[in-house]
């Protein structure tokens, strides 16, 4: 069994809780949008409404949980608080320097003189770099609370969709507000990513939002298929 960082193991759980997040949210939003602009694609939906029906559900709420969880700030979770707070650690950020990049790199099949060679321009990020990361965070994190409402109040305890307290907390939400905060959570991922595999040090507009076009591009390919 190979061996692998601290690091390395939550970023792999931490990126895999994001891609579910954004792999809900971009089906249950294309599920809704294609149809209703595709009056043939929406009329085939149409012959087995109840189907369809479970599956947004369970998109949805696959989303809000999701989503809640990568928000959550109990110790345990692996969200973003928690993956900031590790690696504003400076014994934990020893996991970002060169020595730590160069047993990846031999791990991953590079030679020596090629590994020496690969770490020697490599930056070791500062305490800085991550506490302006977490400064970042605590608007997103004001920003989500309106969804773990969503979360613990409507999908963890089962009150109706339809009360005024629900229809309160689902009209609070946005469209916009939501996908700002999943390419933000997706791209902090790639930061650390970066860092990991690279040993480069990067800023959120050096990284794309793959996901979003990823499931979108799938979902209308399945539906086209489909109708």
């Amino acid at each position: 069994m190979e061996y692998k960082d601290k690091i390395e193991i939550f970023l792999e759980s931490y990126q895999q809780e994001i891609r579910i997040a954004c792999q809900a949210y971009y089906a249950y939003k294309s599920l809704n949008t294609i149809p209703y602009n595709d009056k043939k694609i929406r009329a085939r939906l149409n012959r087995t409404p109840v189907s369809w029906l479970i599956i947004m559900h369970s998109l949805q709420a696959t989303f809000i949980m999701s989503l809640g969880r990568l928000f959550d700030e109990n110790g345990d979770a692996q969200s973003i608080h928690s993956i900031i707070k590790y690696c504003e650690n400076p014994k934990n950020r020893r996991e970002f320097s060169k020595g730590r990049l160069y047993r990846r790199k031999i791990r991953d099949g590079f030679s020596d003189p090629l590994a020496r060679d690969y770490i020697r321009t490599k930056q070791y990020p500062s305490g800085k770099f991550f506490s302006d990361l977490n400064l970042l965070k605590k608007k997103y994190a004001k920003d989500s609370k309106n969804y773990k409402k969503i979360r613990h109040r409507v999908f963890g305890h089962r009150i109706a969709k339809t009360t005024p307290e629900a229809q309160r907390l689902f009209l609070a939400t946005s469209v916009d507000e939501i996908e700002e905060i999943l390419e933000f959570l997706y791209k902090v991922g790639r930061i650390i990513r970066s860092l990991v595999n690279n040993g480069d040090i990067t800023e959120l507009h050096n990284h794309g939002f793959l996901e979003k076009g990823i499931i979108e591009d799938d979902i209308e390919k399945l539906l086209n298929d489909f109708a």
